[in-house]
């Protein structure tokens, strides 16, 4: 695989920026095709020189230093007052210019594969979007910190509390991400400042665009917060991943750093308390002679990092005091230089890793946090600013590993924290026996643990987590494994571990919740007994397992939340005792799809109470589908496409309101679309949550009626080869659905005429729809004024019509759209000239602007080769035009070249003549390119060996002449690509090009079958965007881990760039 880079943008604080740093030292270690390109950016408020001594330390002291490049960008001045948006919004242009420079032709640097930013810096994902890769945010706080913000987001935007409202209150918050009620008191200063608040929630909301959010935290540390997010407690926006503790643990060499060192080798074990308040805590000198005092009368070795604050009303770092005694109690330095040492700036890991230090007093920064449990030093907690009052309440009272000198202390505060407080918290502190110091201890060890590749253990020293999935393991799974009898989570997915699956019944681990070990080789049939009664999550999906689902898996487990067996080879029917076990009513997932199950549907699932998700589709299921399924209540999506089942859909579907989506198609089903699909059958319009109905070939007949429109949260539909009548009533009717993206009706209304302008009535729908198509339906008629008003349209689909008459100019000139397929029709005259051509691929950065969140479900998309692709999100279809199989004119338009994001060209089977334009060289993103069976004349560009992913190329039957390009991607194509141009030369159609006969190389036998795909013989084939997909092809990337999510995803978009029929 070719190698590959990242582009990190930490927000220009030390805190920030070594923690990303040491981000991309774990990710380059992993692989040795990565690199990294890291962007400085500077603002005046901020010593750049701290910054500037980390990264020149960096570079010679590690193996790693020729794969990371730091970029300096241009300094920002600073305004009054600081808005972070405002500084992030200038700073994208400079982003963009390097990106520019890495993505310029011939350029040396490793493809762009995406972005990893900052938690402040989520203006980036527009600089990702604009270049088409992926963005994660790397969150620098803790797990439980970031459920706080999102669960502001939702207080705020949903139940319209306003968070500074609260500042002086004694209101305590139910926090998904916490077990205990948080007090408001102790929520950071920026949402209890109305300046602070909408750029700071602004900014979270930015959170759900990316494809995934990287935490500095581990499980064992935050396994609550962690879980909120999985158990969907927290209100999820992306993909969560739990990579620490992420720490610079290197030490400063420097001769301060060695005074400090041997003074500490001077101090008994655990006897010396460490202050330190961080890059930006400082204190007055009335609070600095309060400590003063406190540090004396403990009597406890100390050592305190004592810094001067910055001049009032200045946004700036502490400095060094040149003589401490100035703000110190008169004679403490004399009283105390026996038992502690004032310092400056401290080398803080480089203390904290002493043994001399038993307690470290603390602003609690996350950084410094697990800098702390990471040595096993107990916090006596000190917040200054940003989010660190949220910390120390998660330390002191969400954790218990830390005690609480203050928790709602803030920088800017008139408060004076008294000498008897911490006093109070250095004694508890530094208690030597104490239940915190045991915790923290314990703690310290599972942190170590956690960069153990996926091992974790409890305090015991008891295996309790193997989490290794994608680790490229093989060979046979050993029964051994469930020796280890305190297991409770065993994630083995995505390796390839080969054999049965074999279970002890009496010596496996009565603890296991999770048994993971989805998308591996196993084979052989499921284990007849299952002893793991407290499962809650068993997914078994994607290996190669045959035979029956035993029965016993049901009936022994007591608390299954989720069971999944998808895409194996299992044979027999769905077992009767699915919902055998009253504690069933706690299932919230059942997933059979893609396998060999025949036989009912079973009558019971009723008594799976709490069933949200019953999956079963692309099996043998027959029958009709039973009134039991319509009881469960609870259900948001029923998925049972691709099977045999028949009859109607009955009326007591209307009892399931909270359905989201419903996807039957590839049925039998019968019965006509009364009034209201909203109903099929009549009534289904009360299921008003709907958001995704896919009930693509069936024998479904008759008309939509207006009752659809009370699904006001509908947003893709799918009705595609049905029988389906009346097109103007339909249209008309769906325009009123305002959340509509996804409208897939192709393979209906068979020979009607498509609606015109006087017809459609709604002047001001589909104003939100992304994916139009009706290809296949056999329309007559033009392509119709009203498509003009669709400024969202990004695909439209109306090939294998009649329709008739020119493109006109509107349509190609629609600000979004990026894919458009008019294969197969009546459509004459010239391409469209002399307008702003297809914006939306006029240019790879500014204006290709294509939706990148995931669909409600994947679109599939039928290629000539009659095999099917799905896409998850708008932004992985390739761009593309085609026009075959019409009967257009004229030249080949010049203003082609200027849309340097397409992927597919077909203009093949027209009437366009003239010469090749040699501006489609420019095209530089280009992967198929089809201009056969047209006259053209003249020679085949030699500038067209510069489109370097062009892998299908085909100008056969046309009357070109000339030498035949070599080199490049030229000597990839047949022969086939070339035939019928009695006047082409060259080594592949094996004729010099200084003999010119006038008789046509013959096809060879081989190269006939291929060329079909390019004449496009397509009769037999359907439409181009026909439904989604249940699971998709695309599922496992949203497994993967975010590195190799990466590399698949460019993958995908690179070769996945075939027309559609």
């Amino acid at each position: 695989m070719e190698n590959t880079q990242l582009l990190f943008v930490p927000f220009p604080v030390i805190g920030h920026l070594i923690a990303m740093v040491e981000l991309t030292k774990l990710l380059l270690s992993r692989d040795h095709r990565l690199s990294v390109t890291v962007l400085i950016m500077k603002l005046s408020i901020f010593d750049s020189n701290v910054i500037k001594n980390y990264i020149q330390s960096f570079a010679p002291s590690t193996s790693l230093s020729n794969r990371i490049r730091f970029i300096d960008l241009p300094e920002d001045k600073f305004d009054e007052p600081f808005i972070f948006a405002s500084f992030i919004e200038r700073q994208k242009l400079h982003v963009k210019q390097v990106v520019s420079e890495i993505n310029q032709p011939g350029s040396d640097s490793p493809r762009l594969a995406g972005f990893v930013h900052d938690m402040f810096c989520t203006g980036m994902i527009d600089v990702a979007n604009d270049f088409g890769v992926p963005s994660y945010i790397f969150f620098t706080s803790s797990a439980a910190f970031l459920g706080f913000m999102l669960h502001m987001l939702v207080i705020y935007d949903e139940q319209n509390v306003d968070p500074t409202e609260l500042k002086e209150s004694d209101t305590e918050l139910a926090v998904p991400s916490l077990v205990h009620p948080f007090p408001a008191k102790f929520m950071p200063s920026a949402l209890l400042q109305k300046e602070w608040l909408h750029p700071l929630l602004d900014n979270f909301r930015r959170f759900k665009e990316a494809e995934g959010i990287i935490v500095n935290t581990f499980f064992e540390l935050e396994s609550y917060a962690i879980e909120s997010f999985n158990n969907g407690k927290t209100k999820k926006t992306s993909s969560l991943f739990p990579v620490g503790p992420i720490l610079n643990l290197e030490c400063d060499t420097s001769s301060k750093q060695q005074e400090i060192i041997q003074w500490l080798d001077d101090q008994p074990a655990s006897s010396v308390v460490f202050l330190c308040f961080g890059s930006m805590g400082s204190f007055g000198e009335d609070q600095v002679k309060e400590i003063a005092y406190a540090l004396e009368h403990s009597g406890h070795h100390f050592l305190w990092s004592l810094r001067r604050p910055p001049p009032t009303g200045k946004i700036e770092s502490p400095s060094d005091y040149e003589n401490p005694q100035e703000v110190l109690p008169e004679g403490f330095l004399d009283r105390t230089a026996k038992i502690g040492k004032i310092v400056g700036w401290a080398p803080q890991v480089a203390i904290l890793a002493h043994q001399a230090i038993g307690g470290f007093v603390s602003h609690c920064g996350w950084n410094s946090t697990l800098e702390s449990i990471w040595y096993g030093v107990p916090i006596a907690t000190w917040p200054m600013y940003a989010e660190q009052q949220f910390n120390a309440f998660e330390m002191v009272i969400e954790l218990e590993l830390a005690v609480e000198i203050k928790m709602d202390y803030r920088k800017d505060s008139q408060i004076i924290v008294n000498c008897d407080e911490i006093e109070r918290g250095i004694r508890c502190v530094m208690e030597q026996d104490s239940e915190k110091r045991k915790k923290v201890k314990a703690m310290s060890e599972r942190s170590r643990m956690a960069l153990m590749e996926g091992i974790g253990c409890d305090s015991n020293g008891k295996v309790t987590d193997l989490w290794l999935p994608s680790r490229g393991l093989t060979g046979f799974l050993s029964p051994s494994i469930w020796n280890l009898t305190h297991l409770s989570q065993l994630n083995l997915s995505h390796n390839r571990f080969s054999g049965p699956l074999i279970v002890k019944p009496f010596l496996s681990p009565l603890a296991l919740r999770i048994l993971d070990l989805s998308y591996n080789l196993l084979h052989g049939e499921l284990p007849s007994y299952f002893p793991f009664k407290y499962v809650k999550t068993v997914d078994l999906s994607s290996n190669q397992f045959s035979g029956e689902i035993p029965d016993m898996f049901f009936k022994l487990t007591r608390n299954l939340a989720s069971f999944n067996v998808s895409n194996n080879s299992l044979t027999g029917s769905i077992p009767s005792s699915i919902c055998f076990n009253s504690s069933f009513s706690a299932v919230k997932l059942l997933d059979f799809s893609h396998n060999d199950l025949s036989g009912l549907i079973p009558n019971k699932l009723d008594q799976c109470s709490q069933l949200q998700v019953f999956r079963a589709g692309f099996n043998n299921l027959s029958g009709s589908l039973p009134l039991e399924l319509y009881k469960v209540v609870s259900l948001q999506e029923i998925s049972l496409h691709s099977n045999g089942l028949s009859g109607p859909i009955g009326n007591s579907i209307t009892n399931i309101t909270r359905l989201k989506i419903l996807d039957l198609y590839g049925n039998q089903l019968t019965g006509s679309i009364p009034p209201n699909i909203g109903n099929l059958p009549s009534t289904l319009y009360s299921c008003q949550l709907l958001t995704t109905v896919r009930l693509s070939f069936n024998q479904l007949g008759g008309q939509i009626f207006p009752d659809i429109t009370a699904m006001k949260y509908l947003s893709f539909l799918s009705l595609s080869s049905n029988n389906l009548t009346n097109v103007t009533s339909t249209i008309n009717i769906l325009m009123r659905l305002k959340n509509l993206r996804v409208l897939l009706l192709s393979k209906n209304f068979m020979n009607e005429s498509l609606p015109d302008d006087y017809e459609v009535g709604e002047s001001s729908g589909f104003q939100n729809l992304q994916i139009l198509a009706l290809g296949g339906c056999q329309f007559s008629g033009q392509i119709p004024v009203w498509l003009s008003k669709l400024h969202k349209l990004e695909a439209l689909d109306l090939s294998q019509n009649q329709i008739s008459g020119l493109i006109p100019t509107w349509l190609v000139s629609l600000p979004s759209l990026f894919y458009i397929d008019l294969s197969t029709n009546l459509i004459s005259g010239k391409f469209p000239r002399g307008v702003d051509l297809l914006p939306a691929l006029s240019s790879t950065e500014a204006n290709y602007k294509v939706d990148t969140t995931y669909l409600q479900v994947p679109v599939l998309v039928k290629v000539h080769s009659a095999n099917y692709l799905q896409y998850s999100k708008l932004s992985r279809l390739p761009p593309a035009i085609y026009l075959s199989n019409n009967s257009l004119s004229g030249k080949v338009p010049v203003e082609i070249g200027q849309l340097k994001s397409l992927h597919v060209l077909d203009l093949s089977n027209n009437n366009f003549s003239g010469h090749i334009p040699n501006d489609l060289s420019n095209l530089t993103n280009l992967e198929k390119l089809d201009l056969s069976r047209n006259n053209l004349t003249g020679e085949i560009p030699s500038s067209l060996k510069g489109l370097h992913f062009l892998s299908s190329f085909s100008v056969a039957d046309n009357k070109l002449e000339g030498p035949i390009p070599s080199g490049g991607q030229f000597d990839t194509f047949p022969v086939s690509s070339f035939i019928d141009n009695s006047g082409l030369c060259g080594s592949i159609v094996q004729r010099s090009c200084s003999y010119q006969p006038g008789m046509s190389l013959p096809i060879a036998p081989e190269e006939s079958s291929a060329n079909t795909f390019n004449y496009g013989l397509i009769a037999g084939l359907t439409f181009g965007f026909i439904i989604g997909s249940a699971s998709g092809l695309l599922y496992p990337l949203q497994k993967l881990k975010f590195l190799q999510k990466f590399r698949f995803l460019y993958s995908e978009n690179r070769k996945s760039s075939v027309s559609p029929s």
